[in-house]
């Protein structure tokens, strides 16, 4: 891997590949400005509102733990100059929390293997960097749970509230024995601050159904049973969001993630389903196709693309709203995680 390139070299190289029909060039502003700050990691990403006109974007990256990632990223960090000017504070606790998951022997650094960095494109305020840590396989459940405790997150500089880590611990609690922490997060931002759950898998509606009805999640979700069965149908598993703040949002996300041996034709299924549900239509879906199966004249990329999965949020008295997310990689870092 070259240290000398940032990771905007990388978005340049897949920018023909996403249609100008889906991202602005204000957008594509942001997004140069954003991988600026990186050195040339793995795997990227981006999150569109799937719709025939608003498509808000989102941007992330992901730190690979295993692959020296985060000692790249530490280093390139070393100049100020690379830090995002506004605000510097989250990228010294990112950084912070870097160091010491790849230098400790901590309960939580031997939980977290990747994290993921993602900037809110849409807002209105300075572009910041959220970070969402992704946990280890399932064999490592009883480490992960004795590391999610607030003593711990706070020596890490994640910051949560007595009583968002009350309802985190029951929400974890209640889960089935099937499914475990996939990642956690917190969101900060100037209405409210979020603490994230992610959990999978979930590969049936009744496991769905069953754990929000004892979590009392259950009536946002209620009316959508037959989209979110063939959704299931055509992925290759379901991971769950919860996201609380004072108390537990009544806010359900659903995350379809797609295989990537078969990325085009799974994909082609999921947005099918989409279209006929009038989240969008036909060109507005072939667009997003067009990231997987659009191919140069004459020209062998160094990049993969795929789209990674869709997610459904279901909020009461709000409606049902879906994101497609295009991921993109370095051909030579082109593995499974």
């Amino acid at each position: 891997m070259n240290h000398h390139r940032t990771f905007n070299s990388l978005i340049q190289e897949i920018r023909p590949f996403l249609s100008s029909g889906l991202c602005t060039s204000e957008y594509w502003n942001k997004i140069g400005q954003v991988a600026s700050q990186f050195p040339l990691l793995s795997q990227g990403m981006f999150e569109l509102r799937l719709s025939d006109h608003d498509h808000q974007i989102d941007f992330g990256v992901l730190i690979v733990r295993d692959w020296g990632e985060m000692d790249l990223l530490l280093e390139f960090h070393k100049c100020e100059d690379n830090w995002l000017k506004e605000p510097q504070e989250r990228w010294k606790r990112i950084l912070e929390i870097c160091r010491k998951t790849i230098s400790e022997n901590g309960l939580l650094a031997r939980a977290i293997q990747n994290i993921w960095v993602a900037f809110d494109l849409d807002s209105q305020q300075a572009i910041t960097p959220y970070a969402y840590f992704v946990t280890r396989p399932q064999r490592y459940i009883p480490e992960i749970t004795a590391a999610i405790s607030k003593q711990i997150l706070c020596q890490y500089g994640i910051r949560i509230t007595d009583a968002q880590y009350s309802i985190a611990k029951a929400l974890l609690e209640a889960l089935p024995s099937s499914a475990s922490l996939e990642a956690f997060g917190f969101i900060e931002n100037r209405h409210t601050d979020v603490f994230r759950l992610a959990l999978r898998p979930f590969h049936e509606i009744d496991a769905i159904a069953d754990y929000l009805k004892e979590i009392n999640g259950y009536a946002a979700f209620s009316n959508q049973s037959n989209l979110v069965t063939a959704m299931i149908k055509e992925s290759e598993s379901c991971q769950m969001l919860l996201d609380i703040a004072d108390g537990l949002i009544p806010r359900i996300g659903l995350e379809f993630w797609i295989n990537r041996d078969c990325n085009l034709v799974k994909s082609t299924k999921m947005l099918n389903l989409l279209i006929d549900h009038d989240f969008c239509n036909q060109q507005t879906g072939g667009q997003y196709l067009d990231w997987i199966s659009y191919k140069e004249k004459n020209k062998s990329p160094t990049h993969s693309r795929w789209i990674n999965h869709v997610k459904l949020t279901f909020e009461e008295g709000k409606p049902l709203q879906a994101k497609v997310y295009l991921s993109f990689s370095t051909k030579v870092q082109d593995r499974k995680y």
